[in-house]
């Protein structure tokens, strides 16, 4: 029989290790709900959902990899593989000499539960509230400076740069 029959636990194993999904991204957009709720039209609601703050969190805890697997499948499809694409690879997506030195350090051991209040979007909401979800960002930095530590900003407005990307770069090795 192909493909052979399977423990669906094993497929979805196989289907992740098989690499079907280069990029992991959201499409955060922080409208609030009255900004959603504005039009009775749904087709001209504003787009997207404030997620971008959760999405490193609810990927690691509902990747089916084993954690030693987990890290590296993740950062690959959500910084390697992107900055690849749109040409800005080695400058983003990789800690080498002469890279921004974005970085993450993601602490895996806390068992935390999705709380708006807790959260730092203006849209007021999140799809996700009351998840239960494995691990937490301890520390994001960028350009080597540190912007996110224990859930405090420290980084100073107007700091973000325009980047020329090279459109559909592809996966260049």
């Amino acid at each position: 029989m192909q493909p052979p029959l399977r423990a669906a636990q094993q497929a979805l194993d196989m289907r992740e290790d098989q690499y079907l999904a280069d990029v992991i991204s959201t499409d955060h957009c922080d409208y609030t709900l009255a900004q959603k709720q504005e039009h009775q039209d749904f087709s001209r609601t504003p787009g997207g959902l404030p997620g971008l703050e959760t999405a490193l969190q609810l990927v690691f805890t509902y990747s089916t990899l084993p954690v030693e697997r987990r890290v590296q499948h993740i950062a690959t499809r959500m910084a390697l593989n992107p900055a690849r694409i749109f040409g800005l690879y080695p400058r983003k997506g990789a800690i080498l000499p002469g890279s921004d030195a974005d970085l993450v350090i993601y602490d895996p051991q806390p068992t935390v539960t999705v709380e708006v209040s807790r959260l730092h979007t203006i849209g007021g909401y999140s799809p996700y509230e009351g998840f239960t979800l494995q691990g937490q960002v301890q520390t994001t930095i960028s350009r080597g400076e540190v912007l996110v530590h224990e859930g405090i900003f420290t980084g100073g407005a107007g700091r973000g740069k325009f980047l020329k990307a090279a459109p559909f770069a592809g996966l260049k090795q």
